[in-house]
């Protein structure tokens, strides 16, 4: 729910908010959701220059690296294993995909 800035993962028929997104995972989530919509609501892969440009004002002082751990961080609050990922999949070298309906 963009308008009230709200996450919330549906499995096994209940929905449940995820109440703990910073800003910065919150916008990267949001970005990502419009780059799907942008294409029919199929997942799009974004690359690190892209979320880059998207999620940070002062580009030059972020990498791939500081991509890697805001999405570590959010994995672990929205994956039911964040070691293996349904809903953030890295495109190993090139960027994630946020994957809305596994």
């Amino acid at each position: 729910d963009w308008i009230q800035a709200k996450l919330f993962i549906n499995r096994d028929y209940k929905q449940t908010e995820v109440s703990s997104l910073t800003p910065l995972e919150h916008k990267i989530l949001r970005y990502m959701d419009q780059k799907n919509k942008m294409n029919d609501n199929i997942p799009v892969m974004c690359t690190y220059d892209e979320l880059i440009t998207a999620i940070w004002e002062d580009i030059y002082s972020y990498t791939a690296n500081d991509v890697n751990h805001l999405i570590a961080a959010l994995r672990k609050k929205i994956e039911l294993d964040f070691k293996n990922p349904v809903f953030l999949v890295n495109i190993r070298g090139m960027g994630y995909r946020l994957v809305t309906n596994p």
